[in-house]
């Protein structure tokens, strides 16, 4: 496959340049599990730096290694989940606003009411 330019790349499987790392200041230490590589990539786009994939390599994700290690309460509670939208609503707000960050966290939670609801109704 040929490579092509792309706007992210999976964290899992990111190779980067030192100097490029150097140049954007590394990963923001403010995000926990989820969102820093999609924080890393767009640092990397708005500093002009440019992002390519390629089809021809191969990686095997070990899918939730890092969650894996938590107490089974902390890994299938809401610890996780937290984390997700904490750090969904840090990149957000971040990279796009605090109006946008809510938007978002709002219309996820109107879904999901939505979703119950519906079950409720289908029971």
């Amino acid at each position: 496959m040929t490579p092509y330019s792309t706007d992210w790349l999976c964290g899992a499987v990111i190779l980067v340049r030192s100097e490029m790392f150097r140049a954007i200041g590394g990963f923001d230490p403010t995000f926990f599990l989820y969102f820093e590589e999609t924080d890393l990539c767009a640092r990397m786009l708005q500093a002009g730096f440019e992002l390519w994939a390629t089809g021809d390599v191969e990686a095997i994700h070990a899918g939730g290694m890092s969650s894996k290690k938590l107490e089974p309460a902390l890994r299938d509670g809401i610890y996780v989940v937290e984390h997700f939208f904490a750090s969904q609503y840090y990149y957000l707000k971040k990279h796009h606003g605090a109006a946008a960050a809510a938007a978002v966290e709002t219309t996820e939670l109107a879904c999901k009411a939505l979703r119950d609801f519906g079950r409720m109704v289908l029971r």
